[in-house]
């Protein structure tokens, strides 16, 4: 970063390709800090896999933590043409988020602890400090912590929301905030998103495409028990009225193989719940993208059955 730097202040026409960057990716241990030395970049995406503080999209001197290089900063207006934000290393919240223009922030978030000072900023998010912000994509890594209320102030503004593999009072909490969406993307690894109170805010949902993924192992031949948990999703297509499209796949493995006569009774019942749903859609003008359940054994490679409409 320094060699760039160099050439970017010695350089009129180094400067000027920097500032026509569109967009730029940060690996992994690359020094966000100094990058924005230079004051040359004004991206419209940013894409890093190393770790990102606030305070320097934000363009502020104040961070506790990393010595300023910041303080270098000539340009006012540095990043503050972002549009897209995708974090998949860790974002670190020292201060208020302030980037008018963004439109979408993705976050892989690895190794969240509330009792970290950092983490505790509840105040990062706010829809005055993120006007144009539409599109929220959380992504929580095994062993993540809760988030808490630091997405509650701009919740309500967003048409697109993506959650993933989020714990079961992240989902309550998110879905509890939603408003009007346009599009809704949940995939839940586990029983995260299976709760009663889940369940009534999905048949309850404002949105007009609904994807939902679930993924999860079992014991034992229950059958009818989990695969019971499609249902609700007859009971949201039918309920909404702003539904335009659906995408559901459920992928279940029983780690006790299940018998001849219950691989038989289970796809027959799916089949049965999947034309009703099916007819719903057609009565209702819903798109269907797909309708898959997949039933495997103990690897997820040992699919039993598998049938949909996709």
């Amino acid at each position: 970063m320094d060699m760039l730097n160099r050439s970017i202040a010695s350089s009129a026409r180094c400067k000027e390709y920097a500032g026509r960057t569109e967009s730029i990716l940060l690996e992994w241990g690359v020094d966000a800090d100094k990058l924005m030395e230079s004051g040359a970049f004004n991206p419209r995406e940013l894409d890093s896999r190393s770790e990102v503080y606030f305070s320097t999209l934000s363009k502020s001197c104040c961070n506790p933590v990393i010595p300023p290089p910041l303080t270098a900063i000539s340009s006012t207006d540095q990043f503050q043409n972002l549009r897209r934000i995708r974090i998949s290393g860790a974002a670190t919240f020292d201060e208020e988020l302030v980037l008018p223009n963004l439109e979408m922030y993705d976050i892989y978030q690895a190794g969240i602890y509330q009792d970290d000072p950092l983490y505790a900023n509840s105040t990062a998010f706010k829809s005055v400090n993120l006007p144009n912000l539409r599109r929220l994509l959380i992504q929580h890594s095994e062993g993540a912590e809760s988030f808490g209320h630091i997405y509650d102030s701009i919740v309500p503004q967003l048409d697109h929301i993506a959650l993933t593999d989020l714990l079961t009072g992240d989902f309550d909490h998110i879905l509890g905030l939603s408003t009007s969406l346009q599009s809704l993307h949940i995939h839940c690894i586990g029983p995260n998103a299976q709760t009663p109170t889940i369940r009534h805010q999905l048949v309850n949902l404002d949105v007009k495409e609904f994807r939902y993924t679930h993924e999860e192992s079992f014991e034992g031949e229950d059958w009818e028990t989990h695969l019971g948990s499609i249902k609700v999703f007859k009971e949201v297509i039918d309920k909404n009225d702003n539904l335009k499209a659906i995408n559901f796949t459920f992928d279940f493995n029983f780690i006790e193989e299940l018998s001849e006569d219950a691989c038989d009774q289970s796809l027959a019942w799916w089949k049965g719940l999947k034309e009703e749903m099916r007819l719903i859609c057609v009565r209702k003008g819903i798109e269907v993208l797909d309708l898959n359940v997949s039933i495997g054994g103990v690897l997820y490679t040992d699919v039993i059955w598998e049938d949909g409409l996709g």
